[in-house]
């Protein structure tokens, strides 16, 4: 017995976005690697226009590559993938951001 086909497609619901600083800033602190983050963030929050969630959490990934950060919308907030990827273009063109993963 054959599989019934697929009618609809799966809707991937994003979870929040991977964050990796550029090698060169390998030596600073945690506090101002956490305070470079949350500014890159806010920047590239203020440049994607209709984001319905402006609230969001920085958080260190501590197991992870040095200068990792998961950016995540506060609890109760959802994006979009298209906002995800709006923030994504956003982060990318600022200067101090080598890697930018969005997390479905």
């Amino acid at each position: 017995m054959s599989n019934p086909p697929l009618t609809m497609a799966t809707k991937l619901i994003p979870k929040g976005i991977r964050l990796v600083l550029i090698h060169e800033l390998s030596k600073i602190d945690e506090d101002a690697a956490q305070e470079l983050a949350l500014s890159l963030l806010a920047t590239a929050l203020h440049a994607v226009k209709n984001i319905p969630s402006q609230a969001w959490m920085v958080e260190q990934v501590k197991d992870s590559a040095p200068l990792t950060f998961m950016l995540t919308p506060v609890p109760g907030q959802s994006v979009s993938a298209q906002h995800i990827a709006s923030l994504k273009g956003a982060l990318c063109t600022q200067p101090c951001v080598g890697e930018v993963t969005p997390l479905f």
